[in-house]
């Protein structure tokens, strides 16, 4: 592991040449339609890939400087590199990215990072600001201006229907849990419904989940992958002697990012 500062990035991102562009420009031509926001987005890429080039991935913070120096947000960025296999975890979460690969190496899948937004009485929102890999899609996606502040582009999809395994790795230990999204979205970037929540092999309802959740003193971010692999989660982390983590009922957000 390794860490450069952001300045690092904005050099690789002056350092990006025509020609290279030009040849992102036309495989990437969701970017390209942006005209001159969607040439920006794609040096932001360019930018990452290169220093990406010999790591797993990479934990980017992707606001407020990129946004505010360039005048794009980068998460269409991130989602045409997770289109080509690249992990890039958005706001500098390193402990999401390790998470993300985690559940890459046991399911085979690429991974995404959610916030938990909203719960109901039929399931668990799960949103995140519009980096994901077509691969989640339901039925295409879209770039739309950032929600927040105007400025290009965040990938609007809403998550594909089927079973996902979710998973959050702490210095404490470890939380994994399935379910099924089914089909339903919110709000601009990515989202989707969880129902059907099992957590360490105990189903929860809803409210139950987030409770749990909250109780173990989970970090916003967790992550999720396409497909059950709860099971080889739980297998892993006894072999690597981790702590699943049960969490009570009626807990509070912690201020640990974990």
């Amino acid at each position: 592991m390794d860490e450069v500062g952001l300045e690092a990035f904005f050099a690789a991102y002056e350092a990006v040449e025509e020609k290279a562009l030009a040849e992102a420009l036309a495989s990437w031509r969701e970017l390209a339609g942006l005209g001159e926001a969607g040439v920006r987005l794609a040096r932001v890429a360019l930018a990452l890939k290169a220093l990406a080039e010999g790591y797993d991935g990479v934990a980017f913070r992707d606001w407020p400087e990129v946004p505010d120096r360039l005048g794009v947000f980068p998460s269409a960025a991130l989602a045409v590199l997770g289109d080509e296999g690249l992990l890039v975890a958005p706001e500098g979460d390193l402990m999401g990215l390790l998470n993300q690969l985690v559940l890459r190496a046991v399911g085979g899948r690429d991974p995404i990072l959610l916030d938990i937004v909203a719960v109901d009485d039929r399931g668990v929102l799960l949103w995140h600001g519009g980096e994901a890999p077509r691969s989640w899609a339901l039925e295409g996606s879209a770039l739309l201006p950032h929600f927040n502040r105007g400025v290009p582009a965040v990938r609007h999809l809403v998550l594909r229907e089927g079973p996902v395994t979710g998973l959050r790795l702490t210095g404490r230990g470890f939380v994994c849990f399935g379910g099924r999204l089914d089909g339903r979205g919110a709000y601009i970037g990515v989202s989707g419904w969880l129902r059907d929540i099992v957590w360490s092999g105990e189903p929860l309802a809803p409210r139950a989940f987030l409770g749990r959740w909250l109780g173990a003193g989970m970090p916003h971010h967790l992550a999720l992958g396409q497909g059950e692999c709860v099971e080889a989660l739980r297998e892993l982390g006894r072999l690597a002697g981790l702590e699943t983590l049960q969490g009570e009922e009626g807990g509070v957000w912690g201020t640990s990012w974990g």
